[in-house]
């Protein structure tokens, strides 16, 4: 289960980031229909709307803009920690570019 929230994280980041699913999902290597599942199961589970999406936009909401911000704290790598998936170290500076969650932030 933390495995699969930490993906809802993620998503959710790229998207606020991106503004646009298809390229969240690009960021990601995902697809854009399982970033769309992850981020309804997200807002579903919260029980609050994260996005406004219509066909041209994507947008914040403010309970989004509130669970990005804490989002992005819960991600972020520890300095001068090893990154599990590609165990480099990392101080802040200094990511791996095949590192999806060093690449994600």
């Amino acid at each position: 289960m933390a495995r699969n929230y930490l993906k809802h994280m993620e998503a959710a980041i790229a998207v606020a980031e991106e503004l646009n699913f298809s390229r969240a999902a690009k960021r990601l290597r995902s697809s854009q229909p399982a970033i769309t599942k992850h981020i309804a199961e997200l807002e579903q589970s919260l029980g609050v709307l994260l996005f406004v999406r219509d066909h041209h936009a994507v947008s914040l909401t403010e309970a989004g803009k509130a669970y990005v911000e804490e989002a992005r704290i819960a991600v972020l790598p520890v300095p001068n920690s090893s990154c599990i998936p590609c165990k480099m170290p990392h101080s802040g500076k200094t990511r791996a570019a095949n590192c999806r969650m060093c690449s994600a932030i």
